[in-house]
C-alpha cells in the first residue's frame, strides 16, 4: 500500500527535477521555473491527498470486498447533510470541514494567476474539479483501488468555495497590483509635465 507520503516523496525526487531540467533546456526564466516546480508539487501533493492510500496487496483488497466496500459505497447528494453534522469542536470535525475548504485554494490561485477575464465563470471550474476529483474517488473505491472513501456533495460545496476563494484573492491582487502601477505612472508623468 503506497500512502500520501510516499507517493508525494516519490514526486518531489523523481517528478519536480524532471519540471526543472526541462524547463532549463527549454531555457525557461529562474521564476517560471519556480512557478512550475511549485504547481507541480501542489498538484502531485493534491492527488496523493484525494487518492491514496493505493491498495497494491491483493489480500486488502480481497479483505475490503469481503466486507462490502467497492458499489454501494456511501454517496451524499443532500447538499449540506454532512456539513450540519460536523462537530466543529472534534479533530475530525475542523479536518472535514477545513480541509475540504483549503484544499482547492491553491488550484484556485493558480487558475487566477491565468485569468484576465470571466471571473466568474472560471469561479465554476471549480465545482467541476472537486465533480472530477469525487467522480475519480468514487469510482477507485469503488474498483478496490483505495481505501474506501465516501461520496459527498458537501466535499464538491466545501472544495468550490475554497478554489473560488483562492481565483478571487488572487484577482483582487493583480487588481490592485495594476492600478497602483496606473497610478504610479500618472505620478511620473504629471510630475514631468510641471
Amino acid at each position: 500500500m503506497l500512502s500520501s507520503f510516499q507517493l508525494f516523496l516519490i514526486q518531489f525526487v523523481f517528478i519536480t527535477p524532471i519540471v526543472i531540467v526541462v524547463n532549463f533546456f527549454k531555457r525557461k526564466s529562474f521564476r517560471f521555473q519556480l512557478y512550475s516546480s511549485m504547481i507541480s508539487i501542489y498538484l502531485f501533493a493534491l492527488l496523493s491527498i484525494t487518492l491514496t492510500p493505493v491498495y497494491i496487496d491483493l489480500r486488502v483488497i480481497e479483505s475490503l470486498r469481503s466486507q462490502g466496500y467497492g458499489f454501494g459505497i456511501p454517496v451524499n447528494m443532500t447538499p449540506f447533510f454532512s456539513i450540519k453534522s460536523y462537530d466543529l469542536n472534534s479533530s475530525i470535525g475542523k479536518r472535514n470541514f477545513f480541509g475540504n475548504l483549503v484544499l482547492l485554494v491553491p488550484f484556485g490561485m493558480i487558475i487566477g494567476k491565468q485569468v484576465k477575464r470571466y471571473i466568474l465563470l472560471f469561479s465554476l471550474f471549480g465545482i467541476f474539479i472537486s465533480g472530477v476529483i469525487e467522480s475519480i474517488q468514487y469510482l477507485l473505491t469503488s474498483l478496490y483501488v483505495i481505501q474506501p472513501r465516501s461520496t459527498d456533495i458537501d466535499d464538491v460545496i466545501l472544495n468550490s468555495i475554497g478554489f473560488s476563494f483562492g481565483l478571487y484573492v488572487v484577482y483582487w491582487i493583480k487588481k490592485t497590483l495594476k492600478k497602483d502601477a496606473k497610478v504610479q505612472t500618472n505620478i511620473r508623468v504629471n510630475t514631468r509635465g510641471h
